[in-house]
């Protein structure tokens, strides 16, 4: 898989992320690449009704149960997985509980 790295001349007041977008405006094909890999290794590895913890956007931490596989929103561009009566969440937000130290 190839990664997609920052240009070395970015200019410190340009959005850091702008190097995901193409000049089209469309996710370049590493970003999408990436999101799709995201999405098939959690599907490879937890099943539906993997109890999971989800870090918010205030930081704060609730434990859910996940209810379909993960896709990715939009078609191709964010990693999510929903989980029972929670809604979507992003899957890079989302752990399994199983093998977490307590």
């Amino acid at each position: 898989m190839t990664v997609c790295k920052p240009p070395n001349n970015q200019n410190q007041n340009e959005d850091p992320m702008e190097f995901l977008i193409q000049e089209n405006g469309t996710l370049r094909k590493e970003v999408m690449e990436l999101s799709k890999y995201i999405v098939d290794n959690w599907n490879a590895t937890h099943d539906i009704g993997t109890k999971v913890i989800v870090t918010d956007d205030d930081g704060k931490t609730f434990e859910g149960v996940t209810k379909y596989r993960a896709y990715l929103f939009g078609g191709n561009t964010q990693p999510v997985v929903f989980l029972e009566s929670k809604g979507a969440y992003d899957l890079t937000r989302v752990r399994p509980l199983e093998g977490l130290d307590d």
